[in-house]
């Protein structure tokens, strides 16, 4: 895929803003009044270049798509108050999650700027990474990454632990105001995320990862992530000394799992955990792709992980 990614993110520079947000789609759709540039699919601009440079060794990925690295970085530090945390805007969030009692909602039940927030981290850090193949001087960059890290524990993690809920935040699409009514902090996504983004005290890793896999368990064995937690959830599992959950999850069959779909004549990846339902109906009629990647970034860790390729 080097060539095809060489040219998407050349579009992908192409049509980044001028105050470097990145929208939802690329290329553009000639209305763009209903494209929400969001944590997550913006980020798209920081880790593709990233994970191509560690699969191929060709710092050029790096190299022709710094500056629009760095855009980013720059457009969220400046969205709102803090500029440490990313507070404001209109996410997608944790899109498709099955949080008991939201299994038919579009979005999932995590925080959208806890979400948000451990992305603009995550970003940070691949921004300096990749600066420092280059030979560039990241101080600035650096100390960014550990202020958004020491604002992210002390806002997200008060006394080293997650809360019920965060108080209600007004996000804004343009043009009307949205109420931010998803306000959990204890879910799988959010501590897949600070597991699998560094966002926690080294300390608190094994308490985090243990929380992680009791929610798993309570949950029948099963996720509840949606877009932004399922890439990553058997990762943080994995590399936090919960492989045989990890594994686990991968050969679960029961709603929502990859084998559900399998089992119900999937060939390709469902948009929707649950695209299909038991009864033959669909989720939606609406929203309900049948060949949808995003589940599909399993992928990854069956690569690393199962076949240890890294």
């Amino acid at each position: 895929v080097r060539n095809f990614f060489r040219k998407w993110l050349g579009d992908l520079r192409l049509e980044q803003l001028k105050n470097g947000a990145i929208l939802g789609i690329c290329p553009h759709l000639p209305d763009k009044s209903t494209i929400r540039i969001s944590a997550g699919w913006g980020d798209c601009a920081t880790i593709i270049p990233w994970e191509l440079y560690k699969i191929y060794g060709d710092p050029g990925f790096l190299a022709e798509n710094f500056e629009m690295m760095v855009r980013w970085v720059e457009y969220i530090r400046g969205t709102g108050d803090n500029e440490y945390l990313w507070l404001t805007g209109y996410h997608y969030g944790d899109w498709l999650a099955m949080e008991e009692g939201m299994e038919d909602s579009y979005v999932g039940a995590t925080a959208n700027d806890l979400v948000a927030t451990a992305f603009y981290a995550y970003s940070v850090s691949l921004l300096v990474r990749s600066g420092h193949i280059l030979g560039k001087d990241m101080a600035e960059y650096e100390q960014l990454l550990q202020n958004i890290q020491k604002e992210f524990r002390a806002y997200f993690l008060p006394q080293g632990d997650l809360l019920d809920e965060y108080p209600m935040t007004e996000l804004f699409q343009p043009g009307r105001k949205v109420i931010d009514i998803v306000r959990k902090g204890r879910t799988q996504t959010a501590l897949t995320l600070i597991l699998k983004f560094g966002l926690c005290e080294d300390k608190d890793k094994p308490r985090f990862a243990k929380m992680l896999d009791e929610m798993v368990e309570k949950n029948g064995g099963r996720m509840t992530t949606g877009f932004l937690g399922t890439p990553y959830i058997l990762q943080a599992l994995t590399e936090n000394g919960y492989a045989g959950r990890a594994y686990d999850l991968f050969f679960q069959e029961e709603n929502p799992s990859w084998l559900y779909s399998v089992n119900h004549g999937a060939t390709t990846m469902w948009e929707h955990w649950n695209s299909l339902k038991e009864d033959g109906s669909f989720w939606s009629t609406n929203m309900n792709s049948f060949n949808h990647y995003a589940y599909g970034a399993v992928g990854a860790w069956m690569y690393e992980t199962v076949a240890g390729i890294q």
